[in-house]
This record gives C-alpha cells, structure tokens and sequence, in this order.
C-alpha cells in the first residue's frame, strides 16, 4: 500500500505539466503559489491568484485512485474544474507516493492511500 507524499516544489511541477494544454489555468511562478496540506490527511493543495481569478489545485487519492483536480473560481463562483486521473507509476516517478509498512497499517496508519 501507498499514501501520498508531496512537496510544493513536486505539486507545482506535476501541476505545471498536467495544465500545459488547460488554457484557463495560468500557473505563475512558484513563488506566487500557496501551498498547504490538509490536517491529518495525506491531501495537498496549490492555490494562486492570476487575473482576477482563484485557481486551486488538489491532489487526493478517491476509491484508491490518485486523482488531481484544478479549479478555476471568479466572483466567488467556479468558473472550470478540470479532474485528472494520475497512474501510481506516474507518481512514483516524481517520487510522490511512499509505501506503508505493515505495521503502520496494523496501527491503522495513514488512511486515503492508494493500493
């Protein structure tokens, strides 16, 4: 088994590369993303603000597959989201996924992987 691991430098890259044919998500440079991960979840995400918009992008596992979503909201209100389905191969090339030992899983630790 395996749970997500990232960093804002590898959330940004994969992010970077996954919106290049996404025309409305403008990604700026990496210093004018926020990074942050959910409490007690092994969830990430990358927001920055680029001509009056809100972009956000998500990275979960859902049903045991990594998914990557990215939203674009102006107003207040969700203007696109886009939801990409990431391979684990994919993620364990970018070194973004770390397997669970078994006795972290007897422990009932970390939960929201990735068979």
């Amino acid at each position: 088994m395996f749970y997500l691991k990232a960093t804002k430098t590898s959330l940004y890259k994969l992010v970077r590369d996954k919106t290049q044919l996404i025309l409305w998500a403008n990604l700026p440079s990496m210093r004018k993303t926020r990074f942050w991960k959910a409490f007690r979840r092994p969830d990430y995400f990358l927001e920055w603000y680029r001509d009056g918009c809100s972009f956000r992008a998500f990275l979960s596992v859902c049903g045991g597959s990594p998914l990557l979503s990215i939203e674009c909201c102006q107003d207040g209100e969700e203007n696109h989201r886009q939801v990409i389905k990431l391979t684990l191969e994919e993620l364990q090339d970018r070194d973004m996924v770390e397997r669970v030992s078994d006795k972290r899983m007897a422990a009932g630790q970390p939960k929201g992987g990735t068979a």
